[in-house]
């Protein structure tokens, strides 16, 4: 290796130093954040929590913390909740960064058992112990899922045959933006539609498949008609 490789490696070695250096003393300088982002949901004050979350230090932080990031994806998805108006919300009877880190893993972790190995039954039971909104659902299927459609049909389905006739409305609008104007989306809004007793909006769902099929005659006969 020339004198000037060897150069080149050292200036290497030591950015690299300097920079795990700047980082360590980075962190003892913020060392309390846990403490702080705890104190904040214990309080449910979660506005000065998000203005907290804008700060310089906690934007880098999320860079270097993967707890911090989490929380990160946890605020984007209450906001989204709070901007909807949603019931349910992730943060509810959340007192601390590990409940809502556990919280939003094991929503994606059920996920991915519904989408790979059918577990119904698993994804269920956690919705039910669980405040989970259909924004929470439709962030973790948007951003971790791998086959978006399938997943989101199934969740709807299994959310219509809980009861959860409104979610799972939600759910099928989202999954028309995904995969629009397919005829089995519109069958099974109609269909959560007959479920919950709004007749006129299930016919407005009917009407709006241009090129009805097979699949609407087996609904159908499902409905009766």
């Amino acid at each position: 290796m020339s004198v000037e490789g060897m150069n080149h490696e050292k200036d290497i070695v030591e950015k690299e130093r300097r920079r795990e250096e700047e980082n360590k003393k980075f962190l003892q300088q913020h060392e309390g954040y846990q403490k702080e982002i705890d104190r904040m949901l214990e309080d449910k004050a979660y506005d000065e929590l998000l203005d907290y979350y804008q700060s310089e230090p906690v934007r880098k932080l999320c860079l270097m913390e993967n707890d911090v990031a989490i929380m990160n994806i946890v605020l984007a998805i209450y906001q989204d909740e709070v901007k909807n108006g949603s019931e349910g919300k992730i943060l509810t009877d959340i007192h601390s960064m590990k409940e809502a880190r556990e919280r939003y893993l094991q929503a994606k972790f059920m996920m991915w058992r519904l989408e790979f190995f059918h577990e119904n039954g698993r994804f269920l039971k956690f919705i039910e112990k669980n405040p989970v909104s259909p924004y929470f659902l439709m962030h973790l299927i948007y951003t971790s899922s791998f086959e978006k459609g399938d997943t989101t049909l199934k969740m709807a389905i299994l959310l219509k045959e809980s009861g959860r006739f409104a979610q799972a409305f939600a759910m099928l609008n989202f999954l028309n933006q995904l995969c629009p104007g397919e005829e089995i989306i519109y069958c099974e809004m109609a269909d959560v539609c007959i479920l919950a007793g709004k007749f006129e909006s299930a016919n407005d769902c009917i009407q709006r498949i241009k090129h009805p099929s097979e699949v609407l005659t087996q609904y159908r006969k499902k409905w009766g008609v």
